[in-house]
């Protein structure tokens, strides 16, 4: 039954009881030997009683509609409560939602970081195998000397143990097996060095700086050598040359590699940080990129760029490092001009799409997670330079924008290397061989 009508009910009951009440009073016989008196006085209060049972019954009644409007309230308090829960419970879910999506991509990050810190580990093995084969090839050489009493020249570089070779780690560019090519170039501080690359199956591999023999080596039967010279490098820069002769054929690298080897640290200067050394290798014929196979490195520095080449047309090609399987997008004044990954060395190179005009430009690196979320960025201005026209030792240069001794050199006697004849030849108008002035005129000397 509903509560309100119910209690509406009871307050008539109550009023009927009232009214019945008092019309018994005021009729109810009064016996003979009552006084008037009596009869006044009982009259009275029934009259009195009979009012107040009014007044009983709407309070009653006022109660019961109270009671109605609160039980009305009530339940309209309770269907807000409902419509609040439910709200709350659509509100729970889409946060449950997004909060899933976040943690759906916090863990694939973190299954990306995973895996790069899994090819550093691995690129790392690698580099340690490296080098203590190498430290096993100098240790062979140098016990083959001491039981055998070869002298120094006779042995410099000979080649390493099959397992030394096999640990030197491959370039990345798939070079013809029987051309030879440099992979790896090691210099120390001291100037003792670990050079190893590729050549024909068993063919004599001769390292030269300049002119000099500095080692040489047997190729194993996968066509890999390793060299430790006898000698460390000398200080400053240099170029390393390399040759391959199986029977009568002799077949020269068409790279050289450029080695910039510090000044030693003496004793007094100690206090003075040491530098690294820089190794590059160019290709000879001024054509294609160039590949950095060490160069100092910025502690804490998690994406670099290592070089910037041109051609004559035009054509980019860029190359540095970042974390292993890292993802770079370059730009070009801020342009999109494309994205590469790292490999298991954390060494990284693109092409882009498209020729340069001569001018300046900023170039920058962004090393992104997979939802594009930048995690280090590089950048900086660089110059592509107009061609240098073909230069024949004895003619004069007029230094252009963006031209260097360096390239001046290489397009005159084929070789960057011979920069120093330029500088030697014009001391009086060059302060720092890495600092020209358009408007320069420069004699090319003629070298023997």
């Amino acid at each position: 039954m509903n509560r309100p009508l119910l209690f509406v009910v009871l307050g008539g009951i109550v009023v009927i009881i009232a009214t019945v009440l008092n019309f018994v009073l005021l009729h109810e016989d009064v016996p003979p030997q009552a006084t008037g008196q009596h009869l006044a006085a009982d009259g009275g209060a029934a009259v009195q009683a009979a009012e107040q049972a009014r007044i009983d019954a709407r309070k009653a009644a006022e109660a019961a509609r109270k009671a109605a409007d609160a039980i009305k309230e009530a339940d309209r308090a309770k269907a807000e409560a409902e419509a609040a829960r439910e709200r709350l419970a659509r509100s729970q879910t889409q946060d449950a939602a997004d909060k899933a999506a976040v943690e759906a991509r916090e863990a694939e990050a973190q299954a990306a970081r995973i895996k790069a810190d899994q090819a550093r580990e691995e690129a790392e093995q690698s580099r340690l195998a490296a080098e203590r084969a190498a430290q096993e090839a100098v240790a062979a050489r140098q016990a083959a000397r001491a039981t055998e009493g070869e002298a120094p020249q006779s042995t410099a570089g000979q080649a390493a143990p099959a397992k030394a070779a096999e640990a030197a780690p491959a370039d990345g560019a798939k070079a013809t097996p029987e051309i030879p090519t440099f992979d790896i170039v090691r210099i120390e501080r001291d100037g003792s060095a670990v050079i190893a690359g590729r050549a024909a199956p068993e063919s004599e591999v001769v390292v030269r700086a300049g002119r000099d023999e500095i080692g040489r080596a047997k190729a194993n039967r996968k066509g890999e050598w390793v060299v430790v010279p006898d000698q460390p490098l000398a200080s400053g820069s240099q170029e390393l040359g390399l040759s391959a002769r199986t029977g009568d054929a002799e077949l020269a690298s068409p790279s050289a590699v450029v080695v910039v080897v510090p000044e030693r640290v003496q004793p007094a200067s100690a206090s003075a940080a040491p530098k690294d050394a820089l190794a590059v290798a160019v290709p000879r014929n001024g054509g294609g990129a160039s590949r950095v196979l060490q160069a100092p490195r910025v502690e804490d520095m998690k994406v670099a760029v290592d070089a910037v080449d041109y051609d004559a047309a035009g054509n980019l090609t860029i190359s540095g490092y970042a974390p292993a399987g890292g993802r770079l997008n370059l730009y070009l004044d801020n342009g999109f001009i494309g994205q590469t990954l790292a490999d298991v060395q954390g060494r990284w190179s693109l092409r882009p799409q498209g020729v340069v005009a001569p001018g300046l430009y900023t170039l920058r690196v962004d090393l992104v997670d997979p939802a594009g979320t930048v995690l280090a960025r590089v950048a900086f201005p660089f110059s592509r330079a107009a061609v240098v026209p073909d230069l024949k030792p004895g003619d004069f240069a007029v230094v252009q924008p963006g031209n260097s001794l360096w390239r001046i050199a290489r397009r005159t006697y084929g070789a960057g290397i011979q920069y120093h004849e330029i500088y030697a030849a014009n001391r009086e108008q060059i302060q720092d061989p890495d600092l020209i002035y358009p408007g320069q005129i420069f004699a090319l000397p003629k070298v023997e």
